[in-house]
């Protein structure tokens, strides 16, 4: 029986693995003569199994015969059944290669149309990757473009020599350079962070601060003002502010942004211009200066100062008016060497000075230096700016002192057996004269102009400076000199002006040799 079942078992080996491979390539024809071989195989086996039990019985030496046949029997219904599985098997390959050729092509088809799907999209791809690359470069190249910018920005902000501070709209500095800090001493980022009312000095907070809420408020045109900032160390200075709107990428105001100038020294400078163009205001009324201005070739006068009228009595409208008015008022007898001596010196662009004679309204003379300087003007034919300086008092004084001097030396000169001399602080004469100067050997000449040590000799000296000193602080002397051969008497006294100061010494001498010898 085991015998048996090993062949069964090869057969069906030998089936499965031989028969089906050559099924594969029979005919349909060749597919059903199997089929039908085979089930005559199986009626057979049949027959021979139901007949098995009665050959047993009456034949047991055929039993080896039957156990073959029934073993071929068993080989054939199972190859037969290889048979039909293969026959089976290539009944469904055969209609999946007819499928399996429709796939194909519609693969083949939807193949290709993926192959075209793929390929534009990838050389779209490819166009983004290019077009993305140059994007980023471009970006790259905005960005290093802009640090560049903002460094130069930056560096600009902090070397110019005005303050630059950013103010939100509250009021509170965002930004300020390092000139700012500078300009109020503060350390460099302290400044960021306060109000603008905070270096205002006391005095000016309320007028900023409502200032300011007038800006914010009503948004007017802004315009350049000066105001006073406190300093760190609380000191006050003078600043101008140039101020502007800051606004966003939509053009809302969100802030200002201002310049700050130190202009304390200049605000000193204005003031010192102002108090020196008083003081030389007060000084010309007082001194009677009147500048004025004119053309060079008509001689017409633009501008004529407000003294004119109180000191010639003219109204100034005739300076104006008339180009001949000045020339007018000259007296009669300096008018030709006056007027040709200016227009001389004028036509030479000469700078000049002289003194004339002019008549007033009322009639009076009046005496004026006439202080000329001449400019060549671009694009006119030059002009004539001056000074008349009012000098009657000081002509009738000269007069006056000329007349004393003529006495005083007629005095001097006639003074008997003596005489007598003026000196300055410096002890030196500046008049000396009389009749005893000859009996010792000197002169007007020898004295004046020369000082003490100049004329006499050191002896004479030693005893007279003390004397002549004292004079200058108000003390008078008396003393006997001697000189040669003879005895003086000296006496020395201050010299006071008509401002009741000390302005020279006297010495008058006289000889009085003879009176000492009885």
């Amino acid at each position: 029986m085991e015998n048996i079942q090993c062949k069964c078992a090869a057969a069906y080996q030998y089936g499965v693995s031989h028969c089906g491979g050559v099924l594969m390539k029979w005919s349909i024809a060749q597919k059903i003569t199997i089929a039908g071989l085979g089930l005559a195989w199986v009626l057979i086996l049949g027959v021979t199994v139901l007949s098995y039990g009665s050959w047993r019985e009456y034949a047991p030496e055929v039993t080896p015969l039957l156990g073959m046949a029934i073993a071929n029997s068993i080989a054939t219904v199972l190859l037969g059944g290889a048979i039909y599985l293969a026959i089976q098997s290539a009944g469904r390959s055969e209609e999946r290669s007819r499928c399996g050729d429709n796939q194909t092509e519609a693969m083949r088809r939807s193949h290709d149309e993926l192959e075209t799907i793929v390929a534009e999209r990838t050389a779209a791809l490819k166009q983004a990757n290019r077009d993305l690359l140059a994007e980023i470069i471009q970006r790259r190249q905005i960005e290093l473009s802009l640090r560049e910018s903002e460094s130069l920005y930056r560096t600009s902000i902090e070397t110019i020599p005005q303050g630059i501070k950013e103010i939100d709209i509250t009021g509170t500095i965002t930004f300020a350079n390092s000139t700012l800090h500078s300009i109020l001493g503060y350390p460099y980022g302290e400044i960021v962070g306060k109000k603008i009312f905070d270096l205002a000095p006391e005095s000016e907070r309320l007028a900023v601060s409502n200032y300011f809420t007038m800006v914010v408020k009503d948004r007017p045109p802004l315009t350049p003002y000066q105001t006073k900032a406190l300093t760190k160390n609380n000191e006050i200075i003078d600043i101008q502010v140039d101020w502007n709107y800051k606004r966003n990428e939509t053009g809302k105001i969100i802030g200002f942004v201002a310049a700050i100038t130190d202009i304390t020294e200049r605000k000193e400078r204005e003031e010192a211009l102002r108090q020196s163009e008083f003081r030389f205001r007060h000084l010309a009324e007082n001194l009677n200066l009147i500048p004025w201005e004119a053309n060079l070739a008509t001689w017409q006068f633009s501008y004529i100062g407000p003294q004119a009228e109180r000191i010639f009595g003219y109204p100034l409208t005739k300076w104006y008016q008339d180009p001949g008015f000045w020339i007018s008022c000259i007296h009669p007898e300096d008018r030709d060497w006056a007027v040709s001596y200016c227009r001389q010196q004028s036509d030479l662009y000469h700078n000049h000075e002289f003194e004339y004679r002019m008549v007033a309204a009322d009639g009076r003379i009046v005496w004026v230096r006439d202080i000329v300087h001449v400019s060549k003007d671009p694009g006119s034919n030059g002009t004539l700016r001056g000074v008349f300086v009012e000098i009657s008092e000081i002509k009738q004084l000269g007069e006056k002192l000329a007349e004393s001097e003529r006495l005083y030396r007629t005095i001097v000169q006639n003074f008997p057996n003596g005489a007598v001399a003026l000196y300055d602080p410096d002890l030196r004469y500046t008049i000396a004269d009389g009749k005893g100067l000859a009996e010792v050997g000197l002169s007007q000449e020898l004295l004046e102009g020369k000082t003490i040590w100049q004329v006499f000799s050191p002896e004479v000296c030693q005893i007279i400076e003390p004397y002549y000193r004292q004079a200058f602080d108000g003390i008078s002397s008396l003393f006997e000199c001697p000189f040669y051969d003879r005895i003086y008497l000296v006496y020395i006294l201050p010299v006071v002006n008509e401002r009741g100061e000390i302005s020279a010494g006297m010495m008058m001498t006289q000889d009085i040799s003879d009176r000492k010898r009885v």
